[in-house]
């Protein structure tokens, strides 16, 4: 791990412009692109807060993760070329693409830290009674060999993130935090108080039900490589789960918070079965599993989740 971690503060909230438009701040720029309204403040020389809106108003409101009479200190310098804005400080290097407000973010030596996926942010409209919200995505490109920590503390067997999902939400013996930390040499905040999943479901396979305590489903992967499964059950029923005929996990007693997480490596083009049975108590099937794309796929989307509840 290296030594310095650049910490990215991200508010995705809640049009068009003709063209991109920056302004100089003395906080950082302002920018108004085509896409909306974002704003980068440079905190520190290794820490920027990013803040983006899909309209040509930036959010009034005020973070709650802010500390009061914040006063950002860092140094900047700001230039343009055909394609792109560049601002850098001592430590960090931020280029900012002109067509679509794509942000990457380099170290001082101009090696790659994070960088967002082309069209990689989306806001999509939900009114709520009194007021407006957004929800949002955000997607960033990830290397074969990153390694990502965090989200919070849960009863998981898993340390790297990296290929797998996560629904964060505050449960009795689970603790979301919307932090990160990579082996690249960075961090990000995801300045978000709502409901997030690191790595969303994109995909779907559907269970069936064998009888009162057995669900079954076949899948062909389109790619080879590490699925990682999200396997919710009611309570702390003990539940075991079957690939092929072969266990790959099984929660027999104790307390354990739901979901689980089982990871099996999978090769593109073969049938598999799959086996989720409940040990003690009656179970009927929720609609359907997910999974996402696993190692060998796109980089930064992956995964595999499978649902079910008892009557």
């Amino acid at each position: 791990m290296k030594n310095k971690l650049i910490f990215l503060f991200l508010i995705l909230y809640v049009s068009c412009f003709a063209k991109t438009v920056i302004e100089k701040t003395s906080e950082g720029v302002i920018l108004h692109t085509a896409q909306g309204t974002m704003k980068i403040r440079v905190i520190r020389d290794n820490i920027v807060q990013v803040i983006k809106s899909p309209t040509d108003q930036l959010p009034w409101r005020k973070s709650l993760s802010e500390v009061d009479n914040l006063k950002p200190v860092g140094k900047y310098s700001l230039k343009e070329s055909a394609n792109e804005f560049m601002m850098k400080t001592s430590k960090i290097i931020i280029k900012i693409d002109k067509a679509d407000g794509g942000i990457k973010f380099y170290d001082s030596n101009s090696n790659l830290l994070l960088g967002e996926r082309q069209n990689g942010k989306s806001f999509v409209k939900s009114d709520s009674p009194g007021d407006t919200a957004w929800i949002v995505e955000q997607k960033f490109s990830s290397p074969d060999d990153e390694a990502i920590f965090g989200l919070g503390q849960y009863q998981f067997d898993v340390m790297n993130w990296k290929n797998g999902h996560m629904r964060m939400k505050q449960q009795n013996t689970a603790i979301a935090s919307p932090v990160i930390v990579s082996n690249k040499g960075y961090g990000l905040f995801w300045d978000n108080y709502s409901y997030t999943e690191f790595n969303p479901e994109i995909e779907k396979i559907r269970l069936r039900s064998i009888d009162d305590n057995n669900l079954a489903a076949e899948f062909i992967p389109k790619t080879s490589g590490t699925y990682t499964f999200i396997l919710d059950r009611p309570g702390s029923s003990p539940i075991e789960m079957t690939l092929d005929g072969k266990k790959v996990f099984s929660l027999v007693a104790g307390v354990g918070y739901s979901p689980s997480i089982i990871k099996a490596d999978l090769q593109a083009g073969k049938s598999y079965s799959f086996n989720i049975k409940n040990l003690a108590k009656r179970i009927n099937p929720i609609i359907s599993s997910q999974f996402l794309i696993p190692v060998g796929g796109k980089s930064g989307e992956h995964g595999l989740k499978g649902e079910y509840s008892q009557t």
